[in-house]
């Protein structure tokens, strides 16, 4: 087996690149997250493969076991980097758009104590259509509609409600998002 010249000398500068990705993620924000490594393990395995490749254009290297297997490892890193961050992209769109959708107000109301009011504000960017409505995990029939960007609309269900009770209210949207509140009716209560 000979040995590559300089292969000390490549170790070395990709240890510093990799030392240099960690202080560039960390400068950009002062903290070093789960995506910040992720980034430089996936950066400095590839700067290892493309240094990998020149010198195999030039000595005999390129069907050694060791070799095979920095490829394999090269292969597995950069795949779980780009899944990991579709799917923490997928979260952090998520987490933020049901923070965007809630319930504002729940109001009770009816001559026979049957109908409560909930108004729901969308404060995302797009629209979002309610198709579910439960009342204390008991779905109710409602009218699908949409509720514009930045708007609220008021919907209307039926349900036997009584003072002095609380009442768990949750919605649904088509679009996957879900938001619940409780609202505590008290015996004297004025109703709309």
């Amino acid at each position: 087996m000979s040995r590559v010249p300089g292969l000390s000398f490549l170790t070395l500068r990709t240890s510093n690149f990799f030392v240099f990705l960690i202080g560039f993620g960390y400068r950009a924000d002062k903290s070093l997250n789960k995506g910040e490594m992720r980034r430089t393990i996936a950066g400095t395995l590839v700067t290892g493969f493309v240094i990998l490749v020149f010198l195999s254009l030039y000595y005999e290297i390129s069907n050694q076991p060791l070799v095979i297997a920095f490829i394999e490892l090269v292969g597995l890193v950069v795949g779980f980097y780009f899944g990991s961050r579709a799917v923490a992209g997928k979260e952090e769109v998520e987490e933020k758009n049901i923070g965007q959708v809630k319930i504002e107000n729940v109001q009770f109301s009816g001559k026979s104590n049957n109908i409560i009011n909930i108004t729901i504000r969308n404060s995302s960017d797009f629209e979002v259509t309610v198709d579910r409505v439960y009342i204390n995990n008991e779905p109710k029939k409602i009218e699908e509609e949409a509720i514009s960007p930045k708007s609220a609309k008021d919907f209307s269900v039926e349900h036997k409600w009584k003072g002095g009770e609380s009442y768990r209210v949750k919605i649904a949207t088509k679009e996957g998002i879900t938001t619940k509140k409780k609202e505590e009716l008290r015996n004297n209560e004025e109703t709309r």
